[in-house]
């Protein structure tokens, strides 16, 4: 009986280990060739991944925007944040000023 009550904890931490790391946001690293200084031969960049990526829009909006400061928004008096996955799904599409 003991036996089974330690297997049952062991499988409940690995679940939830596993969980964990599958809702971190992804950071992934991109190689590419500089331009700039001969000496640098590549830079590394990071891409966020579109769930983790948070993206602003504006009640009667059609379109997100990267940032709050996007002249586009200038007037608006009431700005969401909500992630870009969240923004797809109320089928907004991205600003072309700001992308």
């Amino acid at each position: 009986m003991k036996e089974k009550k330690l297997i049952i904890k062991i499988v409940m931490i690995v679940l939830a280990v596993i969980l964990m790391v599958s809702f971190m946001p992804a950071a992934v690293p991109v190689m590419h060739q500089a331009a700039a200084p001969a000496t640098q031969k590549y830079s590394v960049t990071y891409t966020v991944h579109a769930a983790a990526r948070k993206v602003f829009y504006a009640t009667y909006s059609k379109k997100y925007h990267r940032t709050k400061k996007c002249r586009t928004l200038k007037r608006s008096k009431k700005i969401y944040k909500v992630t870009e996955k969240a923004a797809k799904k109320k089928h907004l599409k991205k600003c072309k000023v700001c992308w």
